[in-house]
């Protein structure tokens, strides 16, 4: 929806007719100030367009307004030609934009599109404050995705019982938070967290440990009862304005309102990899919240690597003291060793499907096998 203020009849009727040419849009007017701000306050609009000269109150003094209440709606001006320094101190008080009369139609459109899809990301991050402590959640742990709900729905289930928890997760994907959910959804959250079962976190796969003998079978055999899989956060992105509305609550100065996200920032966070997972966003949150000058969070508040992320290693180091055919030699033998495993892995060990899967002979495959020294049999239980 979008509001046009404009004491000018025949500017406003031309205003409301160029931008209901898109089925889409909703637009409404009124010619003075006042009354706009009345209907910004009792109504939602995504755009406001005001002329800066109106009655009653004045374009600048509704910007003010709309800035102090903190209304959801983003301000576009308009201003008479050779007026433009009216305009820029307007953009200084918080208006997106602002259009020259006479009103060039396809910059009309352009600036109005670019204003809603911006829009969209700041609606989202406020429709994210508004259900923080209800829908998404759970014993302080915040999360849309689907399978961090099976995750909940399980804590909630284990809670009840003393069965021990072993609880899998890359580094900072919130492993310790859930352990104490576990604790605080139980019927001892009266007590401390101590030893009444274990509950073990790992930021590796035990399994695997157990394979290649660095891990005790045993005591895996008496961890693993119930197993809980965290995803990294790279695979629920969804998650990601969700935690970063949570973290710039956690860091806000004491006396301010939380800083907001401009939709470039916010973009930004949603491409990024994440390899330190929901540790390192927060710490970049907490990074942006500090170097801010003021109550937005933008790209250049954000760590360098989040602003432009470093290219991938090299999976191989480069050691210009050996020959070329000796480096490419000893790499793809990495490399054939490293598929041979995957192959056994998918075949269970057997050597018929594993030479299918490599599109070798049984008899290369069981040399290859013989010269890498793999043990195909650990890969039976797989």
């Amino acid at each position: 929806r979008i509001l046009i203020a404009e004491d000018n009849e025949l500017t406003c009727q031309q205003l409301k007719q160029l931008l209901e040419a898109d089925n889409e849009l909703e637009v409404e007017t009124t010619r003075d100030g006042q009354t706009a701000l009345q209907k910004l306050i009792e109504e939602n609009y995504s755009i406001i367009i005001t002329d800066l000269k109106m009655p009653h109150l004045s374009g600048m003094h509704l910007i003010e307004e709309v800035q102090k209440r903190r209304l959801p709606v983003t301000v576009i001006v308009t201003t008479a030609f050779g007026s433009v320094d009216e305009a820029v101190q307007a953009m200084r008080l918080g208006a997106y934009d602002f259009l020259t009369k006479p009103i060039e139609i396809q910059h009309l459109r352009l600036v109005v599109q670019r204003a809603l899809r911006e829009r969209t990301l700041q609606d989202e991050v406020a429709t994210l404050r508004q259900q923080l402590q209800d829908r998404y959640s759970f014993h302080n742990i915040l999360s849309k995705n689907q399978r961090m709900h099976q995750v909940f729905e399980l804590i909630n289930r284990v809670a009840q019982t003393t069965t021990t928890v072993l609880i899998e997760g890359e580094t900072g994907t919130g492993k310790e938070q859930v352990a104490r959910a576990i604790h605080n959804a139980s019927h001892v959250r009266s007590g401390p967290m101590v030893a009444v079962r274990v509950i073990a976190a790992t930021n590796r796969s035990l399994l695997r440990l157990v394979k290649e003998g660095t891990f005790r079978e045993d005591l895996y055999y008496r961890l693993n009862v119930v197993k809980i899989d965290l995803p990294p956060l790279r695979d629920r992105p969804e998650d990601i304005p969700l935690l970063a509305t949570h973290f710039t609550e956690k860091y806000v100065r004491p006396g301010e309102a939380p800083k907001q996200l401009s939709p470039q920032a916010m973009e930004l966070l949603l491409h990024y990899r994440w390899p330190g997972n929901i540790r390192e966003l927060e710490n970049a949150i907490e990074r942006a919240c500090v170097t801010s000058r003021d109550d937005t969070i933008r790209p250049e508040n954000l760590p360098p690597d989040v602003m432009a992320p470093s290219a991938p290693k090299m999976p191989f180091h480069v050691d210009l003291d050996r020959p070329l055919p000796d480096l490419l030699r000893d790499l793809m033998a990495d490399i054939e060793q490293q598929y041979i495993r995957k192959a056994l892995k998918k075949s269970h060990g057997n050597i018929g499907r594993c030479a299918k899967i490599c599109g070798l002979s049984r008899r290369s495959i069981s040399a290859k096998i013989a010269e890498y020294q793999i043990n195909k049999t650990m890969f039976k239980e797989v």
